[in-house]
């Protein structure tokens, strides 16, 4: 599709509303499915292309995502989880974006008709919800809300990045820990109902602080699709996949420098060499 702002689905297994955004991730939209968009005012019509149409399930992996061809974008996606459903909100760092809210690439929270259903968004400073919060990294400080649909446990992740060595610290004003999502989840306990105070993000990122890094090209790469795990590295290099309890789920030999590999949503480490990922991957 021609339409470049984010656009919101519902996610019938997690009983919520997603927003994705149409450059920066691989979506099918299914026969019939409503879909909602905010339209920039310049936006007239929308378009589909005959090569986007396809006749099954199989998610295309594009490599002309608006971040892969933008270096100076880190996207940022996290999950909170209750043990039966699964929220998601996305951070995006850019320089080129605004703190304000933008119509071509912020998208609004949309909060779930089931009450039981945890929510996960962030806030700005005027206390408008976010799905998809884009905006330049300032104090690197975002401030992150949830819904809890009763009283319990919750675990709140970071479920993938474009930038894998950047920290991502959760602190959680109410305890006064300090967590390193780009290293661990989060668990903690919450009565039902909202709470816009509780926890904030402290984000950095080598593309933005402006200091002068060299850059590897042929540095490992692991992000996590809908049912897979997707690794850019070099041919011959072993790749070792490992699940939260140590066991082994896949060993190989890379091939070629990029591949794809099916596995059941979860938590996995993956080894390439002397480099170490963590990463969740979703239904």
């Amino acid at each position: 599709m021609d339409y470049t702002s984010p656009i919101t689905i519902w996610d019938t297994r997690n009983r919520t509303y997603t927003a994705v955004s149409t450059e920066d991730d691989n979506y099918i939209l299914s026969p019939m499915q409503a879909f909602f968009i905010q339209k920039p005012v310049e936006t007239k019509e929308i378009s589909f292309s005959a090569e986007g149409r396809q006749l099954d399930t199989a998610v295309r992996q594009r490599t002309t995502t608006r971040s892969a061809v933008s270096p100076d974008r880190t996207v940022f996606n996290f999950t909170l989880e209750d043990g039966t459903y699964t929220d998601r909100t996305r951070v995006v760092i850019n320089p080129e974006a605004s703190m304000d809210y933008e119509m071509s690439r912020d998208a609004a929270k949309f909060m779930s008709d089931d009450k039981d259903v945890p929510q996960l968004f962030t806030l700005d400073a005027t206390g408008r919800y976010y799905a998809i919060n884009e905006r330049p990294l300032g104090n690197g400080i975002v401030s992150v809300g949830i819904y809890a649909g009763k009283a319990g446990t919750y675990t709140l992740s970071l479920a993938d990045a474009t930038v894998t060595a950047d920290e991502v610290v959760l602190t959680d004003k109410q305890t006064g820990s300090e967590t390193r999502l780009d290293l661990d989840c989060y668990t903690f306990t919450a009565e039902a109902g909202f709470c816009t105070d509780r926890f904030e993000l402290r984000l950095t990122t080598r593309t933005i602080t402006g200091i002068e890094e060299s850059h590897d090209t042929n540095a490992a790469q692991v992000t996590a699709g809908a049912g897979q795990i997707l690794i850019s590295a070099q041919p011959g290099d072993e790749v070792r996949v490992c699940n939260v309890t140590g066991q082994v789920v896949e060993r190989r030999i890379l091939t070629q420098s990029s591949t794809s590999l099916p596995v059941a949503p979860g938590f996995y480490i993956v080894t390439i060499g002397k480099e170490t990922f963590k990463i969740m991957v979703i239904k």
